[in-house]
């Protein structure tokens, strides 16, 4: 997970184009591939995604799946690997930065969270 706070961090103009991360609220969190894999917004190709843009989360929420050799992770924000940290227990989905189906890289950003009180 990477932590971005605007205030007093500078982010490279062409990487924030390129992310479209103009304006970041205080509490914005990233979250990341922890490996190589296809990133799922859904459960089956059918049914809704986990998350959609504005919805508020708590920790066990399902964000999305992360495959990897026929394997199938769920993640949440609980997976999150200093979330214990922070001393939160929910948050509100900002963007979902890849599109379903999508093969993502370790570290490729996921999600943009805002960590709610």
């Amino acid at each position: 997970m990477l932590r971005i706070k605007p205030q007093g961090y500078s982010l490279r103009k062409d990487f924030v184009e390129k992310n479209s991360l103009e304006d970041l609220p205080e509490n914005c969190y990233v979250v990341r591939a922890f490996f190589n894999s296809v990133f799922y917004t859904t459960p089956t190709p059918n049914d809704p995604p986990y998350v959609n843009v504005g919805d508020e989360v708590e920790k066990s929420t399902t964000l999305c799946l992360l495959e990897a050799q026929k394997c199938y992770n769920e993640i949440h924000l609980d997976d999150l690997p200093d979330f214990h940290d922070l001393g939160k227990e929910r948050g509100k989905i900002l963007k979902v930065c890849k599109p379903n189906g999508s093969e993502v890289q370790k570290d490729e950003w996921l999600f943009l969270v805002e960590l709610l009180d």
